[in-house]
């Protein structure tokens, strides 16, 4: 059975009586052989019978991995639940599951009566008698979700635990919370290297918390030799007694401890296997093959080589780092050795004493890692990374070199990428390293560095629960209900950091929110409609800021600096996107993509590239041809994405897959540099991820691809060579593909915080989180576009991009609305717009995706300026600023070209003079005194043209009356406008809306009353006259209220042609209106004697105001005569004030008498008219007084 037969685990179901006689009827007769476990089996079977977890600590060879299941099955386990066999592998399962059914005299298979089944990610090998399964730990992993108890098995075995992998962690983790409720279950953990003690006290007997409490009684521990041989210790440091510039410093104290033997019960020391140690005080275990100078691990290599060449027969095996690493140790051993080197391979007309040199790394051929199993002729240095060192076991390995060190991955707290340094490795892999050359005879271990270095070194590798990202780990927790990862019972508890690193990487794909955890939804939950997940997809798109971590966004660069502060997990719950996550057997990032594909209707084309992101690559690139390979693969290349070049891939390899016999497809994939195992494995993923995506809800189908015909087609006009090629480019272009943006977009969802931005000053990509990377050389993408998305960053010689894309920056906005940070200008008003503005700077994880954009301040909704901030400014407002605006000062601008200054903080810093206003109120305000208070827009509504006529009729009447403040302010006008403005109207555009409905209704809401315009009583207008009537001219006034100004007060505009007929008489008057001001100001000027009589002025002009317009036209001598009837004595001193001629013109009487229209005769009928109210006294002259005050002024 091939893809798509079985995408994730079953419900159990419980056996039938029926069913539990047959499968016990098949248990065959189990026979041991000659094994070291075999001689221990009782032991061993008592253990298991009377404890619930037994440790079995054995070397490789002992027989463990294929004995404990027959044992178990001795013990009649298996019949009511199956024996679950775990391997890290899918190759390891298989050739397991092969070996214990051979021993057992059947073939593994489904068919009833064999007993033996194995499962792994493409296929199912099990049957209704299938009693031992083995499966790799993911399969194991996948069944909890649908069988939380386990109920299909009755015992489990886990192997290689050793290797402490993120999966094995966590099964170990759960089978300890899980043993409670299953008493019938038995756990066996199995390894060959193993901290024994550790493990027997994490599943011992406890009183209390396990791990906290009292150990009452820790689970047996069983230790079983190996069947090696003895192998000498040999060390050459690649310094003089220093360890090698790639190891950490070992105390001189440790250097000098001298080790002859290193017995067989050590765990430390590989266990049983038996490490002899040559003479210490050789020269060159402590000079190194320099003698006392530095030098390289290659030349080290090609010493090593000559020394154990000298030893006698065997195959030599080398350990390195990586790739590279073997690539140049072969060019290096090749020239070292001359003519005696031979490639892989390679073995015309070889001499006996030539040397094979044969690499052996992940991505070379299958053909070309099978040549190690292969029979040879002449000696062979394999060059192999740490796959040889437990998972595949290379033969006729009589020698072992070995660096000491290796690529361990890891993740980088600071960087949020895995990195893949070189690092030294642990003393327990060193051993186990020496280890492979014991197996058929005695061996020699020579080890690159001193002994004093591997002494200081851990004593076991670090577990991956460590050193890696846990959002799939914390997302399978959350899925499954099991409360905290702070909380699960690890092994070795997780770093808070990392901790808190998968939650923010769940939290930034949608899969966490914050909120108290949900209940876990039934299976009836789990399927959902299209538009319930539309739905729920666009409500992920949250609208809040990043800063904001109480509400459960992601945590902000200053968490990062404060690791403590992190939330725990438990205050996140799963998501509707997390739950369809959780079903999906990949990264939660790529499952991430699928679930937005869907939504951008292109789920079909991103599920084939989350399939090829979710192997190993189907290019292969062998060391002799990388030249020709490169331009086999660069001819489907997309210039702008490697994306897109997955699926040109994909389309080429269906297609030829389609139109040749499978023969000649095969010889097509070696010609072309295609691995064709790796071709159907992507093939039997895609075809996993359609059925499990259709069981989601999501519509995928095949991908297009090009008919028979479009390849005829374009053979005919290019050519029979590359038509294919060119037919899926073509097609790839045309019509009937996705839009590749849609694609991308899809992608990006998942790759948030792998994007880039082209730095030309340093000439590479700045990342997320201040990182910098490049492109790695291997990528189609050519040229260095501005903005790229990368599906992964891994560091080795530093830091590259794998899978690259070309994208926009405007698509990161939409999908990281929840993580974006924005900082903002203060705001300033757009005459343009109509509207309050400010300029925002929008980032991502550090990267800026906008700068200096102008957008609305009402757009920023409900946000409150933060009064705490505003408070601690001490300074005054500056002309402008968001103080003076928010103090209802001036405008931010008269300019309509004026935007202020960009001063980039976020907007809770922004000062505020208001307690709690937020940024539509503060909008709304500024659009009220900008727009409808001072016209600063470039909407013309008709009630702005009343409003401004009635304000300059208003302001007219101020100018004449020369009364300050007369007329209402802006703020008296903004709160008329703010009592009638709805509150959602921030702008033109929203005013416009909501005034079109409005004034059909109230034409006249928004026209400015006479009580708002003029609210204190005014002089009428009466008294200043628009024109002034001289002889029979009529001219013009205006009036000017601007004291110190030339034109303050009443100006008369003469026509020059009129001027010699214009007289000044009666103009020293003013005009009425202006007439008591005239007298106070008069009387003001007067000596300090007279004025002193005439206090207070304002009072005594005002009644000589009144008295003037009451005399009216009356002729003078009536005027004196009534000051006469009222002042007695005074007579002389009022017919000299009243013999001053008729108001009117008439001429004196005597030519040396004043104008009676003159400012002095006005002074004089002053003097009388205070004598006569009795406002003067009697030992003053009036006619002096009078005189007098004429004169002066």
């Amino acid at each position: 059975p091939r893809a798509g037969r079985r995408q994730h685990a079953r419900p159990f179901k419980p056996f039938t009586p029926e069913q539990l006689a047959e499968r016990a009827a098949a248990i065959p007769v189990i026979s041991f052989p000659d094994l070291p476990v075999s001689a221990r089996r009782d032991e061993i079977a008592r253990a298991i019978r009377d404890h619930q977890v037994v440790i079995v600590s054995g070397e490789t060879g002992s027989g463990k991995t294929t004995q404990l299941p027959k044992i178990c099955m001795q013990l009649g386990r298996g019949v009511a639940g199956m024996i679950g066999h775990t391997q890290p592998r899918r190759l390891a399962a298989r050739s397991v599951a092969d070996r214990i059914a051979h021993e057992l005299g059947q073939t593994v298979g489904r068919e009833r009566g064999q007993v033996v089944g194995y499962q792994v990610r493409f296929t199912d090998e099990i049957g209704p008698t299938t009693l031992v399964k083995l499966m790799t730990d993911g399969i194991l992993l996948a069944e909890i979700q649908s069988d939380p108890m386990l109920r299909r098995y009755d015992t489990l075995i886990i192997d290689e635990a050793h290797e402490r992998s993120l999966n094995i962690d966590f099964i170990l983790g759960y089978v300890a919370r899980l043993l409670p409720a299953r008493p019938d279950l038995k756990v066996i953990i199995t390894s060959a290297t193993i901290d024994s003690d550790r493990f027997a006290r994490h599943f011992g007997t406890w009183e209390g918390t396990p791990g906290s409490g009292r150990l009452i009684e820790p689970a047996p521990v069983i230790e079983v030799s190996g069947r090696t041989y003895p192998v000498e210790i040999r060390y050459r440091p690649l310094g003089p007694t220093t360890p090698s510039s790639y190891t950490s410093e070992a105390s001189p104290a440790q250097a000098e401890k001298p080790v002859e033997v290193i017995e067989t019960t050590d765990v430390t020391e590989s266990g049983p296997m038996q490490l002899v140690l040559e003479d210490p005080d050789d020269e060159l275990a402590t000079l190194g093959y320099g003698m006392g100078e530095d030098i390289d691990v290659e030349t080290a290599i090609c010493h090593a080589v000559d020394e154990l060449s000298a030893e006698g027969d065997g195959d030599i095996l080398v350990f390195l780092p990586g790739e590279r690493d073997i690539r140049d140790t072969e060019a290096a051993l090749l020239d070292h050795l001359k003519g005696r080197g031979r490639r892989a391979g390679d073995d015309k007309g070889a001499r006996p004493d030539d040397i094979e040199i044969l690499p052996l790394y992940a991505r070379l051929t299958a053909a070309e890692q099978h040549r190690v199993f292969e029979p040879h002729r002449l000696r062979r240095v394999v060059l192999a990374t740490n796959v040889a060192e437990t998972s595949l076991t290379v033969p006729g390995i009589r020698y072992v070199i070995d660096p000491g060190l290796a690529r361990i991955s890891r993740y980088s707290n600071k960087t949020k990428v895995q990195r893949l340094p070189i690092e030294p490795v642990s003393q327990a892999s060193a051993n186990q390293r020496a280890g492979r050359c014991g197996r058929v005879a005695e061996g020699v271990a020579i080890r690159l560095f001193s002994q004093a270095d591997y002494l200081s070194r851990p004593r076991f590798t670090e577990p991956e629960i460590l050193r890696t990202s846990l959002a799939s780990v914390i997302l399978q927790m959350a899925s499954l209900g099991l409360g905290a990862v702070e909380d699960f019972p690890f092994l070795d508890a997780p770093d808070r950091r990392a901790v808190r690193d998968g939650v923010a990487l769940l939290v930034e794909i949608g899969a966490l929110a914050s909120g108290e955890p949900q209940e876990r939804r039934g299976r009836g939950d789990r399927s959902r409609t299209r538009d319930e997940r539309g739905t729920r997809d666009a409500g992920n798109a949250r609208d809040t800021r990043a800063d904001q971590d109480a509400s459960g966004t992601a945590p902000t660069a200053r968490d990062a600096e404060q690791p403590d502060a992190a939330p725990a997990s438990s205050q996140y719950r799963l998501t509707g996107i997390g739950r369809d996550l959780a079903r999906l057997p990949i990264d939660p990032r790529l499952g991430r993509m699928l679930l937005e594909a869907e939504r951008l209707g292109c789920a079909s084309e991103v599920l084939v590239i989350v399939a090829a992101l979710s192997i190993q690559d189907v290019r292969e690139r062998p060391a002799e041809h990388q030249g020709t390979a490169d331009a086999s693969h660069a001819r489907l290349a997309d210039p702008h994405s490697d994306f897109i070049t997955y699926l040109n891939l994909w389309r080429y390899l269906a297609v030829q897959a389609r139109d040749l016999s499978g023969s000649a497809f095969r010889r097509l994939c070696r010609a072309e540099f295609f691995h064709y195992l790796r071709w159907r494995e992507w093939r039997d993923v895609v075809g996993q991820l359609r059925q499990m995506a259709r069981a989601l809800g999501i519509g995928v189908g095949p991908v297009g691809e090009p008919s028979t015909g479009d390849v005829v087609e374009a053979a005919r006009f290019g050519g029979a060579q590359d038509a294919a090629v060119r037919a899926v480019l073509a097609y790839g272009q045309g019509p009937a593909s996705v839009d590749a943006d849609q694609v991308h977009r899809s992608l990006l969802v998942g790759l948030l915080s792998y994007l880039g931005s082209w730095d030309e000053t340093r000439r590479d990509y700045e990342g997320a989180r201040g990182t910098h990377f490049t492109i790695w050389p291997g990528s189609g993408v050519s040229g260095h576009p501005a903005w790229v998305m990368t599906a992964e960053l891994v560091e080795t010689s530093r830091l590259f991009a794998r899978t690259v894309a070309r994208i926009r920056p405007e698509w990161v906005e939409p999908a990281a609305r929840g993580l974006l940070k924005r900082s903002y200008s203060e705001p300033f008003w757009s005459v343009g717009k109509g509207a309050a503005m400010v300029r925002e700077r929008v980032t991502l994880y550090g990267l800026t995706l906008a700068a200096d954009r102008e957008v609305l301040l009402g757009r920023l909704g409900d946000l409150v300026i933060d009064e705490a901030v505003a408070a601690s400014r001490s300074h005054a407002p500056r002309a402008g600023s968001l103080e003076a605006l928010a103090a209802g000062l001036v405008s931010a601008s008269k300019d309509p070209l004026s935007s202020g200054s960009f001063e980039p903080r976020h907007f809770e810093e922004l000062a505020a003079a208001r307690e709690g206003t937020t940024a539509r109120e503060l909008a709304r305000e500024m659009f009220i005194r900008n727009a409808l208070v001072d016209g600063q827009w470039r909407e013309r509504h008709g009630f702005q043209r009343r409003n401004e006529a009635l304000v300059e009729q208003a302001r007219e009447v101020e100018r004449r009356s020369r009364t300050h403040g007369l007329v209402a302010d802006e703020q008296a006008r903004f709160r008329f406008f703010d009592d009638l403005i709805p509150e959602h109207v921030t702008s033109a555009a929203a005013f416009n809306r909501w005034w079109k409905d409005e004034r059909r209704s109230h034409p006249d809401l928004l026209i400015y009353p006479a009580s708002l315009l003029m609210p204190r009583e005014a002089t009428s207008g009466e008294g200043f006259p628009d024109r002034w009537q001289c002889g029979d001219l009529s001219l013009a006034l205006s009036y000017e209220f601007a004291p110190g100004s030339p034109r303050d007060g009443v100006s008369m505009r003469i026509p020059i042609e009129v001027l010699e007929r214009v007289s000044d008489a009666g103009t020293d008057w003013l005009v009425p209106g202006m007439r008591e001001d005239l007298l106070t100001e008069a009387i003001r000027a007067l000596p300090k004697g007279v004025r002193r009589l005439l206090a207070p002025a304002p009072d005594v002009a005002a009644s000589v105001a009144r008295w003037i317009e009451q005399a009216g036209d009356q002729p003078a001598e009536a005027v004196v005569a009534s000051a006469d009837a009222h002042a007695g004595e005074a007579r002389t001193g009022a017919r000299a004030g009243g013999s001053i001629g008729k108001r009117g013109g008439q001429k004196a009487a005597q030519a040396d008498e004043p104008d009676p229209l003159s400012l002095d005769a006005a002074m004089g009928r002053l003097a009388a008219w205070g004598a006569t109210s009795g406002r003067v006294s009697t030992r003053n002259s009036p006619a002096k007084a009078s005189k007098k005050g004429a004169q002066k002024a």
